[in-house]
């Protein structure tokens, strides 16, 4: 009995058809989703075949801030590069606007000068008057100063010239005045001398002022500048008192 009960036991548990004798270990009680990964992990290729990240992406969040900063940068130094140019042709455009108003006069004046035997006193006075007024508006440019350092040179050689201007037309006028008042006073002929030496002094400095004006890294103006001739160049000067 004890053989034939232990063959039994035997039997069931290599029984063929695979089944448990104890039913309540037949199955687990969460059972677990079967899936099919393929012939290699998903995981694995994530890890094996992803490359890093270049490095030249991490770089470019620097170099790209630093680029737009510069282009920033130079954007306004153009920009007032721009404003400083304008700036300077205005100034030329308006010395050069004087520049020939002071030639008409001068013209206006060696005119008169040649005719001085004849010409009445209101004509005389009213051509040296009316070109003092040009050089008066003259200084007020001058004394307002240029707009950037490279016109330094030119607006201290034109203050010089409308001041030299001043001077001997202001001595030149009341010098003729005096004379026209008393033929006997022989004084007033160095002193008309002396003027007519400050206008011609006058002419050299705006002279150059003209070749400063046409240095390399001086704006070229809008129109070149009118010549501007208060006391002709010939001539002595006591023969032309």
């Amino acid at each position: 009995m004890t053989t034939i009960a232990a063959r039994q036991r035997r039997v069931t548990i290599l029984s063929p058809t695979g089944e448990w004798r104890n039913w309540q270990t037949r199955r687990i009680q969460v059972p677990v989703i079967a899936r099919s990964w393929g012939f290699k992990s998903p995981l694995a290729h994530k890890v094996i075949l992803d490359p890093p990240r270049p490095k030249r992406r991490v770089m470019g969040r620097f170099i790209w801030p630093a680029f737009i900063t510069a282009a920033v940068v130079v954007a306004f130094a153009v920009s007032g590069a721009g404003r400083d140019t304008r700036s300077e042709l205005e100034y030329l455009d308006q010395v050069h606007e004087q520049a020939t108003s002071l030639s008409l006069g001068a013209d206006a004046l060696r005119s008169v000068v040649s005719r001085l035997s004849t010409v009445d006193r209101i004509e005389f006075v009213t051509a040296i008057d009316s070109l003092r007024a040009d050089i008066e508006l003259g200084l007020e440019t001058v004394d307002f100063g240029p707009p950037s350092d490279t016109l330094v040179a030119a607006n201290a050689l034109y203050r010089q010239a409308l001041q030299t201007w001043n001077a001997g037309l202001s001595g030149f006028g009341s010098g003729v005045l005096v004379a026209a008042d008393d033929r006997s006073d022989q004084l007033v002929a160095d002193d008309i001398a002396d003027a007519l030496a400050e206008m011609r002094a006058g002419d050299e400095l705006y002279r150059a002022l003209v070749a400063e004006l046409g240095d390399e890294e001086v704006p070229s103006p809008i129109a070149p500048m009118p010549e501007v001739v208060l006391m002709p160049g010939e001539g002595g000067l006591a023969g032309l008192a």
